[in-house]
């Protein structure tokens, strides 16, 4: 924060908070408008306060799921390695932090959709499975 802030408790509010944020100040010829913001890979900021920071795994890790959908239900900053991958396209599994193993109610192997879904993720389709 400019000195302006600083003077105003900007920097030893942010640099208090858990987890750590820093200053922001938007524009040094105004006062009163510093922010606080969470470092990344967190999210959050808010005026004049120590932000609420958010960890959303899966900004960093849905790429691990290939292909199928990351879900991070505890986005809490404090909150790490729940992070899950579901499978997608008619097909019913998940797992923890890595690609899920999928099964089929309707379709089976024999659609080239429900293959996709089991190629994408390293597995192979088998009588309605993937291994």
């Amino acid at each position: 924060c400019d000195v302006d802030e600083w003077e105003r408790g900007g920097n030893a509010v942010c640099g208090a908070a858990t987890p750590a944020q820093t200053c922001v100040d938007p524009n040094g010829a105004m006062s009163g408008d510093w922010v606080c913001r969470c470092a990344a890979p967190m999210t959050g900021l808010a005026a004049a306060a120590a932000a609420s920071c958010t960890l959303d795994e899966c900004l960093e890790n849905a790429s691990e799921c290939k292909g199928q959908e990351c879900l991070d239900a505890n986005t809490l900053a404090t909150s790490t390695g729940d992070w899950w991958c579901k499978c997608t396209g008619g097909a019913s599994g998940t797992a923890r932090g890595a690609p899920a193993e999928c099964e089929y109610t309707y379709g089976g192997c024999a659609e080239a959709e429900n293959r996709q879904v089991c190629e994408a993720s390293g597995q192979r389709c088998v009588a309605g499975t993937a291994e």
